[in-house]
């Protein structure tokens, strides 16, 4: 079946090297403090994607988004998990990384 180029490139796996790059580039003050509370956060994605881009990594805006709405995700559920009582522990890969951020 067809696929737009975008909803393929949307689908690639993301390597370690690349999510620790991003999550790096995320986790910075400055982009931080800009996520906090802004309404529109299209232009910040851009400039992490741009990040990205200059140290050789192929993503955009989209992509990046979508990674870190993902890694978000995973690491409230195990936050969660682990919040329960009698509950053997959890954890997720980047746990430490995204724990210092969120």
């Amino acid at each position: 079946s067809f696929k737009p180029q975008a909803a393929m490139n949307r689908c690639t796996i993301w390597s370690d090297k690349e999510v620790r790059v991003l999550i790096e580039v995320w986790g910075t003050g400055q982009i931080q403090q800009e996520l906090d509370g802004a309404k529109r956060n299209k232009p910040i994605f851009y400039k992490i994607a741009r990040s990205l881009q200059e140290q050789g990594f192929h993503r955009d805006y989209q992509q990046c988004k979508a990674k870190i709405k993902s890694l978000k995700a995973d690491y409230r559920a195990v936050k969660d998990h682990n919040n329960g009582t009698g509950q053997r522990r959890k954890t997720c890969k980047f746990f430490r990384e995204l724990d210092d951020i969120l």
